[in-house]
Protein backbone atom coordinates (compact mmCIF):
# COMPACT_ATOMS: atom_id res chain seq x y z
CA UNK A 1 0.00 0.00 0.00
CA UNK A 2 1.20 3.38 -0.83
CA UNK A 3 1.46 6.13 1.99
CA UNK A 4 -0.92 7.64 2.11
CA UNK A 5 0.04 11.59 2.35
CA UNK A 6 -2.46 14.69 2.20
CA UNK A 7 -0.84 17.39 0.97
CA UNK A 8 -3.46 19.91 2.51
CA UNK A 9 -1.83 22.95 3.59
CA UNK A 10 -4.10 23.03 6.90
CA UNK A 11 -2.20 19.75 7.36
CA UNK A 12 1.47 21.03 6.77
CA UNK A 13 3.69 21.91 9.34
CA UNK A 14 5.29 24.04 7.71
CA UNK A 15 2.64 26.55 7.28
CA UNK A 16 2.68 28.04 10.68
CA UNK A 17 5.11 28.28 13.68
CA UNK A 18 2.57 26.03 15.91
CA UNK A 19 3.24 23.23 12.84
CA UNK A 20 7.14 23.39 12.62
CA UNK A 21 8.81 20.89 13.98
CA UNK A 22 11.83 22.37 11.77
CA UNK A 23 12.34 25.72 13.88
CA UNK A 24 14.66 25.68 16.66
CA UNK A 25 12.03 26.50 19.10
CA UNK A 26 9.77 23.89 17.95
CA UNK A 27 12.18 21.59 17.57
CA UNK A 28 13.51 22.30 20.68
CA UNK A 29 10.10 22.27 22.40
CA UNK A 30 9.32 19.06 20.47
CA UNK A 31 12.81 17.23 23.10
CA UNK A 32 11.59 18.88 26.03
CA UNK A 33 8.04 17.15 25.80
CA UNK A 34 9.08 13.71 24.51
CA UNK A 35 11.27 13.50 27.21
CA UNK A 36 8.63 14.59 29.58
CA UNK A 37 6.59 12.17 28.10
CA UNK A 38 8.56 9.40 28.89
CA UNK A 39 8.38 10.87 32.89
CA UNK A 40 4.31 10.69 32.32
CA UNK A 41 4.49 6.87 31.14
CA UNK A 42 5.97 5.99 34.31
CA UNK A 43 3.67 7.99 36.60
CA UNK A 44 0.56 7.14 34.46
CA UNK A 45 1.86 3.48 34.69
CA UNK A 46 2.31 3.59 38.65
CA UNK A 47 -1.92 5.00 38.86
CA UNK A 48 -2.72 1.62 36.74
CA UNK A 49 -0.54 -0.63 38.79
CA UNK A 50 -2.15 0.86 41.89
CA UNK A 51 -5.72 0.53 40.47
CA UNK A 52 -5.00 -3.09 39.58
CA UNK A 53 -3.20 -4.08 43.04
CA UNK A 54 -6.49 -2.64 44.88
CA UNK A 55 -7.89 -5.29 47.84
CA UNK A 56 -11.47 -5.62 49.01
CA UNK A 57 -11.75 -1.44 47.71
CA UNK A 58 -13.97 -1.76 44.39
CA UNK A 59 -16.49 -3.88 45.62
CA UNK A 60 -16.13 -3.66 49.48
CA UNK A 61 -19.94 -2.21 51.25
CA UNK A 62 -17.99 -0.31 54.49
CA UNK A 63 -20.02 0.25 57.49
CA UNK A 64 -17.35 2.95 58.63
CA UNK A 65 -17.74 6.25 58.00
CA UNK A 66 -13.65 6.61 58.06
CA UNK A 67 -13.65 3.69 55.08
CA UNK A 68 -16.21 5.12 53.04
CA UNK A 69 -14.45 8.22 52.89
CA UNK A 70 -10.98 6.53 51.85
CA UNK A 71 -12.61 4.35 48.82
CA UNK A 72 -13.13 7.01 46.43
CA UNK A 73 -9.86 8.28 47.04
CA UNK A 74 -7.94 5.12 46.77
CA UNK A 75 -10.22 4.40 43.63
CA UNK A 76 -10.02 7.39 41.58
CA UNK A 77 -5.89 7.29 42.22
CA UNK A 78 -5.74 4.56 39.97
CA UNK A 79 -7.89 5.81 37.24
CA UNK A 80 -5.92 8.89 36.24
CA UNK A 81 -3.16 6.67 34.59
CA UNK A 82 -5.64 5.34 31.29
CA UNK A 83 -6.64 8.91 29.89
CA UNK A 84 -2.63 9.74 30.33
CA UNK A 85 -1.57 6.89 27.97
CA UNK A 86 -4.21 7.68 25.69
CA UNK A 87 -2.68 11.35 25.21
CA UNK A 88 0.67 10.55 25.19
CA UNK A 89 -0.41 7.70 21.96
CA UNK A 90 -1.87 10.64 20.13
CA UNK A 91 1.16 12.91 20.69
CA UNK A 92 3.69 10.34 19.03
CA UNK A 93 0.91 9.07 16.50
CA UNK A 94 1.00 12.26 15.01
CA UNK A 95 3.40 12.26 12.16
CA UNK A 96 2.16 8.99 11.57
CA UNK A 97 -1.11 10.60 10.52
CA UNK A 98 0.19 13.54 8.64
CA UNK A 99 2.31 11.16 6.12
CA UNK A 100 2.63 7.86 7.50
CA UNK A 101 1.56 4.48 5.82
CA UNK A 102 -1.32 2.18 7.28
CA UNK A 103 0.36 -0.90 6.12
CA UNK A 104 3.94 0.41 7.71
CA UNK A 105 1.83 1.31 10.72
CA UNK A 106 0.13 -2.22 11.28
CA UNK A 107 3.37 -3.74 10.04
CA UNK A 108 5.50 -2.04 12.46
CA UNK A 109 2.57 -2.06 15.11
CA UNK A 110 2.51 -5.96 15.19
CA UNK A 111 5.86 -6.70 16.12
CA UNK A 112 6.44 -4.13 18.74
CA UNK A 113 3.52 -4.20 20.17
CA UNK A 114 0.68 -6.82 19.02
CA UNK A 115 3.23 -9.92 19.14
CA UNK A 116 4.50 -8.82 22.71
CA UNK A 117 0.78 -8.55 23.94
CA UNK A 118 -0.40 -11.62 22.90
CA UNK A 119 2.68 -13.76 24.34
CA UNK A 120 1.79 -12.41 27.64
CA UNK A 121 -1.86 -12.57 27.18
CA UNK A 122 -1.11 -16.21 26.47
CA UNK A 123 1.63 -16.86 29.14
CA UNK A 124 -1.12 -15.33 31.65
CA UNK A 125 -3.97 -17.73 30.58
CA UNK A 126 -1.47 -20.62 30.48
CA UNK A 127 -0.46 -20.25 34.40
CA UNK A 128 -4.56 -19.55 35.40
CA UNK A 129 -5.33 -22.45 33.76
CA UNK A 130 -2.28 -24.29 35.22
CA UNK A 131 -3.80 -23.45 38.41
CA UNK A 132 -6.97 -25.18 37.35
CA UNK A 133 -8.10 -28.66 38.13
CA UNK A 134 -8.14 -31.00 34.86
CA UNK A 135 -11.42 -32.13 33.39
CA UNK A 136 -10.83 -33.49 30.10
CA UNK A 137 -9.80 -31.74 27.17
CA UNK A 138 -13.62 -30.01 25.93
CA UNK A 139 -13.33 -28.50 29.58
CA UNK A 140 -9.91 -27.22 29.12
CA UNK A 141 -10.58 -25.89 25.90
CA UNK A 142 -13.73 -23.75 27.23
CA UNK A 143 -11.85 -22.58 30.37
CA UNK A 144 -8.78 -21.54 27.83
CA UNK A 145 -11.33 -19.47 25.77
CA UNK A 146 -12.71 -18.08 28.65
CA UNK A 147 -10.12 -16.93 29.99
CA UNK A 148 -8.74 -15.25 27.06
CA UNK A 149 -12.46 -13.34 26.81
CA UNK A 150 -12.07 -12.23 30.23
CA UNK A 151 -8.38 -10.91 30.19
CA UNK A 152 -9.19 -9.03 27.08
CA UNK A 153 -12.42 -7.62 27.77
CA UNK A 154 -11.94 -7.20 31.57
CA UNK A 155 -8.56 -7.08 32.61
CA UNK A 156 -5.65 -4.59 31.51
CA UNK A 157 -4.89 -6.17 27.85
CA UNK A 158 -7.98 -4.48 26.88
CA UNK A 159 -5.84 -1.28 26.48
CA UNK A 160 -3.72 -2.11 23.58
CA UNK A 161 -6.08 -3.70 20.54
CA UNK A 162 -8.49 -0.34 21.99
CA UNK A 163 -5.33 1.99 21.49
CA UNK A 164 -4.78 0.44 18.01
CA UNK A 165 -8.25 0.36 16.89
CA UNK A 166 -8.10 4.82 18.20
CA UNK A 167 -4.78 5.06 16.04
CA UNK A 168 -6.27 3.48 12.86
CA UNK A 169 -9.63 5.36 13.32
CA UNK A 170 -7.17 8.74 13.51
CA UNK A 171 -5.27 7.39 10.24
CA UNK A 172 -8.31 6.40 8.21
CA UNK A 173 -9.89 9.81 8.76
CA UNK A 174 -6.92 11.90 8.52
CA UNK A 175 -7.97 14.68 6.14
CA UNK A 176 -10.16 15.64 8.95
CA UNK A 177 -8.29 15.01 11.87
CA UNK A 178 -6.81 18.74 12.29
CA UNK A 179 -10.56 20.28 12.08
CA UNK A 180 -11.89 21.44 15.35
CA UNK A 181 -15.19 20.59 14.89
CA UNK A 182 -13.90 16.86 13.94
CA UNK A 183 -12.76 16.99 17.35
CA UNK A 184 -16.05 18.44 18.75
CA UNK A 185 -17.38 15.36 17.49
CA UNK A 186 -14.98 12.99 19.52
CA UNK A 187 -16.14 14.76 22.07
CA UNK A 188 -19.69 14.57 21.86
CA UNK A 189 -18.87 10.54 21.61
CA UNK A 190 -17.14 10.48 24.67
CA UNK A 191 -19.38 12.36 26.45
CA UNK A 192 -22.36 9.87 25.74
CA UNK A 193 -19.91 7.10 26.70
CA UNK A 194 -19.78 9.33 29.99
CA UNK A 195 -23.81 10.14 30.18
CA UNK A 196 -24.14 6.31 29.69
CA UNK A 197 -22.75 5.38 32.85
CA UNK A 198 -25.67 7.04 34.53
CA UNK A 199 -28.36 5.16 32.59
CA UNK A 200 -26.85 2.16 31.41
CA UNK A 201 -28.09 2.25 27.73
CA UNK A 202 -24.82 -0.08 26.64
CA UNK A 203 -22.14 -1.81 28.15
CA UNK A 204 -19.62 0.35 29.98
CA UNK A 205 -17.42 -2.56 29.30
CA UNK A 206 -13.88 -0.89 27.52
CA UNK A 207 -13.62 -2.28 24.16
CA UNK A 208 -17.39 -1.91 23.44
CA UNK A 209 -16.58 1.76 24.70
CA UNK A 210 -13.56 2.67 22.67
CA UNK A 211 -14.88 5.11 20.41
CA UNK A 212 -15.11 7.13 23.74
CA UNK A 213 -11.20 6.82 24.33
CA UNK A 214 -10.33 8.33 20.44
CA UNK A 215 -11.20 11.90 21.99
CA UNK A 216 -8.05 11.67 24.19
CA UNK A 217 -6.19 10.37 21.57
CA UNK A 218 -6.94 13.39 19.39
CA UNK A 219 -6.11 15.94 22.37
CA UNK A 220 -2.60 14.50 22.33
CA UNK A 221 -2.31 14.97 18.65
CA UNK A 222 -3.33 18.22 18.85
CA UNK A 223 -1.23 19.12 21.19
CA UNK A 224 1.73 17.92 19.31
CA UNK A 225 0.45 20.20 16.56
CA UNK A 226 0.33 23.07 19.00
CA UNK A 227 3.04 22.58 21.11
CA UNK A 228 3.84 26.28 20.97
CA UNK A 229 0.80 27.39 21.67
CA UNK A 230 0.46 25.20 24.71
CA UNK A 231 3.57 25.97 26.07
CA UNK A 232 2.82 29.53 26.29
CA UNK A 233 -0.68 28.76 27.47
CA UNK A 234 0.80 26.63 30.30
CA UNK A 235 3.89 28.80 31.31
CA UNK A 236 1.41 32.03 32.44
CA UNK A 237 0.02 29.09 34.67
CA UNK A 238 1.24 29.07 38.45
CA UNK A 239 2.46 25.68 40.14
CA UNK A 240 -0.05 26.57 42.88
CA UNK A 241 -2.64 27.44 40.19
CA UNK A 242 -2.39 23.67 38.32
CA UNK A 243 -1.98 21.82 41.74
CA UNK A 244 -5.68 23.46 43.05
CA UNK A 245 -6.92 22.44 39.90
CA UNK A 246 -5.28 18.71 40.15
CA UNK A 247 -7.02 18.81 43.76
CA UNK A 248 -10.24 20.35 42.71
CA UNK A 249 -10.88 18.03 39.80
CA UNK A 250 -9.43 14.97 41.71
CA UNK A 251 -12.26 15.23 44.65
CA UNK A 252 -14.69 15.88 41.78
CA UNK A 253 -13.94 12.98 40.22
CA UNK A 254 -14.10 10.83 43.69
CA UNK A 255 -17.75 12.45 43.99
CA UNK A 256 -18.61 11.65 40.81
CA UNK A 257 -17.71 8.13 41.84
CA UNK A 258 -19.85 8.16 44.89
CA UNK A 259 -22.82 9.47 42.98
CA UNK A 260 -22.86 6.90 40.32
CA UNK A 261 -22.09 4.28 43.30
CA UNK A 262 -25.19 4.97 44.59
CA UNK A 263 -27.47 5.08 41.43
CA UNK A 264 -26.10 1.17 40.86
CA UNK A 265 -23.53 2.27 37.94
CA UNK A 266 -22.04 -0.83 36.32
CA UNK A 267 -18.93 0.67 36.67
CA UNK A 268 -18.88 3.99 38.69
CA UNK A 269 -15.24 4.76 39.01
CA UNK A 270 -14.73 4.14 35.06
CA UNK A 271 -12.24 6.11 33.57
CA UNK A 272 -14.69 7.83 30.65
CA UNK A 273 -16.53 9.81 33.79
CA UNK A 274 -16.41 13.22 33.12
CA UNK A 275 -14.81 14.27 36.13
CA UNK A 276 -11.83 11.46 35.66
CA UNK A 277 -11.17 12.85 32.37
CA UNK A 278 -10.93 16.47 33.34
CA UNK A 279 -8.74 15.66 36.43
CA UNK A 280 -6.48 12.86 34.03
CA UNK A 281 -5.88 16.10 31.49
CA UNK A 282 -5.33 18.20 34.44
CA UNK A 283 -2.40 15.49 36.12
CA UNK A 284 -1.19 15.15 32.55
CA UNK A 285 -0.39 18.98 32.34
CA UNK A 286 0.72 19.22 36.11
CA UNK A 287 2.97 16.03 35.44
CA UNK A 288 4.51 17.35 32.06
CA UNK A 289 4.59 21.19 33.62
CA UNK A 290 6.91 20.45 36.42
CA UNK A 291 10.67 19.51 36.50
CA UNK A 292 10.57 18.05 39.87
CA UNK A 293 10.32 14.45 38.26
CA UNK A 294 13.43 14.29 36.12
CA UNK A 295 14.87 11.32 37.79
CA UNK A 296 12.45 8.90 36.74
CA UNK A 297 14.00 9.76 33.37
CA UNK A 298 17.10 6.93 34.98
CA UNK A 299 14.87 4.65 35.22
CA UNK A 300 14.08 4.72 31.28
CA UNK A 301 10.72 4.24 30.96
CA UNK A 302 10.37 4.65 27.07
CA UNK A 303 12.56 0.84 27.38
CA UNK A 304 10.39 -0.93 30.15
CA UNK A 305 7.18 0.65 30.83
CA UNK A 306 5.09 -1.20 28.51
CA UNK A 307 6.36 -4.55 29.70
CA UNK A 308 5.43 -3.38 32.95
CA UNK A 309 2.11 -3.09 31.41
CA UNK A 310 1.97 -6.24 30.15
CA UNK A 311 2.95 -8.80 32.99
CA UNK A 312 2.08 -6.46 35.87
CA UNK A 313 -1.17 -8.27 35.96
CA UNK A 314 0.18 -11.52 36.01
CA UNK A 315 2.52 -10.79 39.09
CA UNK A 316 -0.52 -9.17 41.02
CA UNK A 317 -2.87 -12.26 40.44
CA UNK A 318 0.25 -14.43 41.84
CA UNK A 319 0.40 -12.31 44.28
CA UNK A 320 -3.04 -11.73 45.43
CA UNK A 321 -3.46 -14.71 47.80
CA UNK A 322 -0.43 -13.45 49.42
CA UNK A 323 -1.93 -10.64 50.13
CA UNK A 324 -5.07 -11.64 51.22
CA UNK A 325 -3.97 -14.27 53.65
CA UNK A 326 -1.82 -11.28 55.48
CA UNK A 327 -5.16 -9.25 55.19
CA UNK A 328 -6.86 -11.65 57.06
CA UNK A 329 -4.30 -12.83 59.65
CA UNK A 330 -3.73 -8.90 60.61
CA UNK A 331 -7.57 -7.90 60.38
CA UNK A 332 -7.19 -5.04 58.41
CA UNK A 333 -10.36 -4.85 57.49
CA UNK A 334 -10.76 -3.04 61.12
CA UNK A 335 -7.75 -0.73 61.56
CA UNK A 336 -7.71 1.95 58.44
CA UNK A 337 -3.93 2.96 58.74
CA UNK A 338 -2.85 -0.34 58.83
CA UNK A 339 -5.53 -1.27 55.63
CA UNK A 340 -3.94 1.47 53.39
CA UNK A 341 0.16 0.60 54.62
CA UNK A 342 -0.68 -2.93 53.77
CA UNK A 343 -2.24 -1.83 50.34
CA UNK A 344 0.95 0.37 49.15
CA UNK A 345 3.13 -2.10 50.21
CA UNK A 346 1.41 -4.58 48.04
CA UNK A 347 1.17 -2.00 45.50
CA UNK A 348 5.40 -1.35 45.83
CA UNK A 349 5.88 -4.96 45.68
CA UNK A 350 4.25 -5.72 42.51
CA UNK A 351 5.52 -2.27 40.59
CA UNK A 352 8.72 -3.15 42.08
CA UNK A 353 8.53 -6.44 40.83
CA UNK A 354 7.11 -5.97 37.99
CA UNK A 355 9.74 -3.56 36.39
CA UNK A 356 12.84 -5.96 37.71
CA UNK A 357 11.23 -8.60 35.50
CA UNK A 358 11.67 -6.45 32.78
CA UNK A 359 14.96 -5.46 33.34
CA UNK A 360 16.12 -8.67 33.51
CA UNK A 361 14.18 -10.35 30.64
CA UNK A 362 15.75 -7.02 28.44
CA UNK A 363 19.13 -8.21 30.30
CA UNK A 364 19.38 -11.34 29.31
CA UNK A 365 18.12 -10.88 25.57
CA UNK A 366 21.09 -8.66 25.01
CA UNK A 367 23.59 -11.29 26.86
CA UNK A 368 22.01 -13.70 24.64
CA UNK A 369 22.57 -12.06 21.54
CA UNK A 370 25.69 -10.81 22.43
CA UNK A 371 26.51 -14.54 22.57
CA UNK A 372 24.58 -15.77 19.58
CA UNK A 373 27.24 -12.49 17.80
CA UNK A 374 29.97 -14.11 19.49
CA UNK A 375 29.19 -17.70 18.35
CA UNK A 376 28.73 -16.44 14.78
CA UNK A 377 32.14 -14.64 14.94
CA UNK A 378 34.20 -18.12 16.25
CA UNK A 379 32.32 -20.25 13.39
CA UNK A 380 33.75 -17.68 11.06
CA UNK A 381 37.27 -17.49 12.19
CA UNK A 382 37.28 -21.32 12.15
CA UNK A 383 36.15 -21.26 8.82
Amino acid sequence: MAPLILYNSELNFRSSGNHNPGSAIGESLFKRYASRMNIIRFCAMLSIVWGHSLYGWEKGVFSDAQFRLMQPLMLEAGRLGTICFFIISGFFVHDKVLDGSIAVYLKNTFHKQLLPWLACLSLFVSIETFHQPYHGVSDTMKLICTLYKAYVFHAAFWFIPVSIISSLILLLLRRWVFKMHFGGILLLVSLFYAVNLYFGWISANHTKAFAGYIFYMWLGLQLRSRLVTFHNYISRLSDRTVLILLVSAFLLACLEGRLLTSVGSEDPYASLRVTNGFASVIFFTALLKSSHFRFISHLNPRKYIYGVYLIHCIIITEMMPLMSGVASATHVSSHLALYIVLQVLFFSLAMAISYVSVCLFYHFKVVFRGTEVCSEKMILATN
